[in-house]
């Protein structure tokens, strides 16, 4: 990569040339534009970029850092006095690359309500969120935010690419604009530009600069191998339904270091007794398994006429804070920043989750499930806590501000309890609070389920190991055919290895079924050592890839999922195997003469790679 600087900024890289490189930021309904035309002080040497200058009393400082193979860029704005900034962008440019056909990936700001990821022409495409490549069969270009503490950032594809922080829209999941950011110095997040040949490496090398500035948070405990209440059973799950589900679990191998995982879902809360809970958890431990359970603390699952109804713990009694002893759910229900109760969101209201009554009430969910022997938590619905709104501590100004300060909360409670923390629906980013993260919305047994998981694997591949410890492919569904419980199988495996299966243990079929689709150790071994399955090629008329190789170059999965027989093309750049030996059939199938694996309508396969 090389900055150049005339009347403007140009950045030159493999395949692309940036030009007219600017900054901005926006305060009281005006831009201001940041530009090195404009006469500002320019200190620069062959790794660095500095302009300052002033713009009505404010001291402007825009960055620009060389880093070999990427570049980061930074906004900083300084006054005496406060300023009051409603956006940023650090970074913004006009693309013009070497090769036309260019697409851009959109990348979603969280996981709820069925989103999913997108690839599509550059011109046809809408802003994406966080991080999004530009790219076509010849080079990538990589362009998304590193850090998350106060904005969220969004990469708006116009004839002028632009990384700005302070967007909200439908997609981030508010309703109102975003927070102003305030104080003698405010800054934009560090925003990162990089190349590579390929989207696939140029996302897991944004991934690992990423991790670098944000520490995931690590488990050195079992692999979370087991059972999930939430598809069996729903609301009607119970402590008897909860210990045949740890008596078959004991019966298969869907284990990690001979330990399994038996979690109960929502609704624990409306049928099962302290005593109940204390059994089944106690049941479990005997057998050797770790019992889990879910929460959403940061949701206001209430019903209108009932908003002013003292606020009660998840066990129904009434919370008491010293100082808040008559609070009431509206007094804890986030607003706008005209007094407005906010409205709900997948049915529950964003609670202020800097309030001390809702911290309060997380603090003592997770201590009464950690005192009953639960070691495995399940999160849920978190986007509620970054939601933009007027919060309770003034000094939190944004919901990016504020969803951190609630789920570093989260993480210390959970931690000090010796909890597994499995994030549900919440944002992408930022990382670190959770052990896991499901890659995307919810995934049943039906073969469009497991395209749906397929999209988010990938094209979110890049944060498994990287940005969380685990990607969480959702409970595995075993309730459809033999055909769709195969690929909700193989799909988890591809997924991110959390291996949680969710069926009804009293339905001897689907028994048999599981038993016979988990009896292959090889197969669940692949989860067992944590693997990362990268995408080798994207479907033409279709928005998941067909074919993934595990970064070690070990193993190969392939799906078709059309309704006709299909050649599948298993070579892509550097990849070309030779003979793999097909697990489910241990046959072994010579690659090379045709680059292709023939497979059957709706199947899929995992070819251990020979040579």
């Amino acid at each position: 990569m090389k900055i150049n600087i005339t009347e403007n900024i140009k950045i030159s890289m493999r395949g692309y040339t940036i030009i007219n490189v600017n900054a901005y930021w926006e305060e009281n309904g005006r831009r201001y534009a940041v530009k090195a035309c404009d006469g500002l002080k320019i200190d620069s040497n062959d790794k660095e970029v500095i302009l300052r200058g002033s713009y009505d009393g404010r001291n402007v400082e825009w960055k620009l850092c060389d880093k070999g193979n990427y570049i980061t860029a930074e906004l900083t704005i300084q006054s005496k006095n406060e300023v009051y900034i409603d956006a940023l962008c650090a970074f913004r440019g006009e693309i013009k690359p070497e090769e036309a056909n260019q697409k851009f990936l959109k990348v979603p700001f969280d996981n709820d309500d069925w989103v999913k990821f997108e690839s599509k022409e550059y011109s046809k495409s809408e802003m994406g969120y966080g991080v999004s490549a530009v790219y076509n069969q010849n080079g990538a270009l990589i362009i998304g935010a590193l850090e998350y503490d106060i904005w969220k950032t969004g990469i708006i594809p116009n004839e002028c690419i632009e990384v700005r922080s302070g967007v909200t829209d439908k997609l981030t999941r508010d309703t109102i604009k975003h927070g102003t950011v305030h104080g003698e110095i405010v800054k934009s997040p560090v925003i990162y530009i990089g190349e590579s040949r390929t989207w696939q490496q140029g996302m897991m090398g944004f991934a690992d600069i990423y991790n670098e500035y944000n520490t995931r948070l690590l488990w050195h405990g079992p692999i979370p191998f087991g059972w999930n209440s939430w598809y069996a059973y729903m609301k009607e799950i119970d402590m008897d339904k909860y210990m045949e589900a740890s008596k078959f679990v004991s019966k298969t191998n869907f284990y990690d270091k001979n330990v399994s995982y038996i979690n109960f879902d929502a609704f624990w809360n409306v049928g099962l007794t302290s005593e109940e809970l204390l059994k089944a958890a106690e049941f479990v431990k005997e057998r050797g398994q770790i019992p889990g359970a879910y929460i959403a603390p940061f949701a206001g699952w209430i019903k209108e006429d009932c908003i002013d109804d003292y606020v009660t713990y998840d066990t129904g009694e009434r919370v008491r804070v010293d100082g808040f002893e008559d609070i009431r759910y509206s007094d804890i229900i986030l607003k706008d920043y005209n007094g407005r109760i906010l409205p709900p969101l997948d049915g529950g209201y964003p609670l202020d989750v800097t309030h001390p009554v809702v911290i309060e009430r997380l603090r003592y969910v997770i201590k009464y499930l950690g005192g009953l022997g639960y070691r495995y938590i399940k999160a849920d619905f978190l986007g509620h806590a970054a939601v933009e709104g007027k919060h309770y501590i003034k000094e939190i100004q944004t919901g990016m501000a504020a969803y951190n300060y609630a789920m570093q909360k989260l993480k210390e409670y959970c931690i000090e309890e010796g909890m597994f923390i499995s994030l549900s629906i919440a944002p992408l980013f930022p990382g670190g609070y959770g052990h896991s993260r499901r890659i995307c919305c919810d995934v049943f047994q039906q073969f469009k389920d497991t395209e749906y998981l397929l999209n988010a694997v990938t094209y979110g591949f890049w944060q498994n190991k990287k940005v969380y410890e685990f990607t969480d492919p959702d409970h595995i569904c075993f309730n459809g055919n033999y055909a769709e419980a195969k690929s909700r199988l193989v799909s988890a495996l591809v997924g991110g290895t959390l291996m949680l299966m969710s069926n009804d243990v009293e339905n001897e079929d689907i028994n048999k079924r599981i038993l016979d689709l988990t009896s292959n150790n090889e197969l669940l071994d692949i989860a067992r050592e944590h693997i990362t399955f990268v995408p080798i090629d994207e479907s033409i008329d279709r928005d998941f890839a067909s074919v993934f190789i595990s970064e070690n170059k070990k193993y190969m999965i392939i799906f078709n999922m059309t309704d006709t027989d299909r050649k599948i093309c298993t070579s892509a750049k550097g990849i070309k195997p030779k003979i793999g030996e097909d697990l489910f059939t241990k046959v072994k199938i010579d690659l090379s003469a045709t680059d292709c694996y023939e497979l059957r309508a709706r199947d899929c396969t995992v070819l251990r790679i020979v040579e």
